[in-house]
């Protein structure tokens, strides 16, 4: 059985779910690694599987926000066709006003792992909401502080809830994109990854259930503004993603899915043994006729 990409459908992607596969073919002799074998792509172990995916590439004179995993659709307070602009992956949606927002149909209540990520494009220096509960902030809210600074609610069991600040070693900037991540670990550990790089400045932990059924805005009883600016590609995931994961969504979004670090060079007629190795794949990859260092094709083929 064989599975065959092009480039440019391997480059759209980013990332391809390979059932947990890793490679057979770890080593290349020097006949097989002649001719088109000059680059060899690493396999990430990724578990890349959202609970929630809005992908906001919704343009329809409609109110329906599509996840792309079938879940937890969503309904904007706008038609998407009016708030539909250029984002990092397809469209975005725009959200310039404080009523603007996306309750989904259904909510999610996070009791341990978690992480939030998505692209945003801030209009201004001050606080946004990015996700939380649709009526009370004591059952949930995540929002942007400042510049270097965001919070989480989470409630108290209680009736009530606890809160935590995170302070970032870096800036999230204004009227541009950035991709953020919040996640919390089995400990209770809270991070914050701008563009794919921890900046989580000291050490931060919050136990205690967060409720998610709204997008680009706080809850109802919530004295803070909601998100002014862009979003795009929010997703939801009952897990803390690993460094690996987390390079792999935001490389979907910044276009570069083929860094150096995704590749080992082999040298044409010289044997080479990949650094990714195990039992169920092997791979051939060529590289294209200009010789540019691209992939051409990529060919999987089961044992």
């Amino acid at each position: 059985m064989a599975i065959s990409f092009t480039a440019g459908q391997f480059a759209k992607s980013k990332s391809v779910a390979l059932n947990d596969g890793t490679i057979t073919k770890a080593t290349l002799t020097s006949t097989e690694a002649s001719g088109s074998f000059d680059y060899g792509m690493k396999v990430v172990d990724s578990s890349l599987t959202p609970l929630i995916h809005l992908k906001m590439n919704d343009d329809l004179a409609t109110t329906a926000v599509i996840d792309s995993v079938g879940t937890y659709a969503g309904t904007a307070s706008f038609n998407t066709d009016d708030n539909s602009v250029a984002g990092k992956m397809g469209t975005a949606l725009n959200f310039p006003l404080s009523t603007d927002k996306i309750d989904l149909d259904s909510s999610k209540t996070f009791t341990g792992e978690f992480t939030f990520a998505c692209w945003v494009n801030k209009a201004t220096f001050g606080n946004h909401g990015i996700c939380g509960d649709q009526t009370s902030f004591n059952n949930g809210r995540f929002s942007i502080v400042n510049s270097t600074t965001v919070s989480i609610y989470v409630s108290d069991g209680i009736g009530g809830n606890n809160s935590q600040s995170v302070n970032l070693s870096s800036t999230m900037p204004t009227s541009e994109w950035f991709h953020l991540v919040f996640k919390r670990d089995s400990s209770d550990n809270l991070f914050v990854y701008l563009n794919g790089v921890d900046v989580t400045a000291a050490s931060y932990t919050r136990s205690g259930d967060i409720n998610i059924g709204r997008i680009a805005d706080n809850p109802t009883d919530s004295s803070w503004v909601s998100l002014t600016g862009y979003m795009d590609d929010f997703r939801m995931y009952e897990s803390a993603l690993s460094q690996a994961d987390i390079d792999l969504i935001y490389a979907e979004g910044d276009g570069k899915p083929f860094t150096d670090s995704y590749f080992e060079e082999v040298t044409s007629a010289t044997s080479h043994t990949f650094a990714n190795s195990g039992t169920d794949l092997k791979w051939i990859a060529e590289e294209n006729a200009a010789s540019t260092g691209e992939i051409n094709n990529i060919k999987i083929e089961y044992e």
